[in-house]
């Protein structure tokens, strides 16, 4: 299979599940949670039913009937989300102003210092 047909291969793949990755990319950007049962022997099973999460968080207690695990909300899944959405955000030009102070004498620094001083202390 050549690099072309390849990519065409996996395009379509790619493509076929499009609706559900992207539903996964915004559940990250958000932030996942898992809920856990733990049998009597201690082996946790996640619960997928949203109607026995229910049921858990009403009748349970957590910690002791099922368990809450996060992931904290994905700031790059946000970036990719937001890019793809709304093109990439401009890159912002910082004007720097720059003083070559090789060149000052001892007492020119000193007096530098000396003016910049209390502009460091106000952070």
């Amino acid at each position: 299979m050549d690099k072309i047909a390849a990519r065409e291969a996996v395009r379509q793949i790619i493509t076929a599940s499009i609706e559900a990755m992207t539903r996964a990319q915004i559940q990250a950007a958000l932030g996942i949670g898992h809920v856990y049962t733990r049998d009597k022997k201690g082996k946790f099973s996640r619960v997928t039913s949203e109607a026995h999460i229910d049921a858990l968080v009403k009748t349970g207690s957590q910690g002791k009937d099922y368990f809450l695990f996060t992931k904290d909300p994905s700031t790059h899944a946000y970036t990719a989300l937001m890019d793809r959405a709304l093109d990439q955000a401009k890159q912002q030009k910082i004007e720097l102003e720059v003083t070559d102070t090789t060149r000052l004498s001892d007492e020119e620094l000193a007096d530098r210092i000396a003016q910049l001083s209390p502009k460091l202390k106000r952070r």
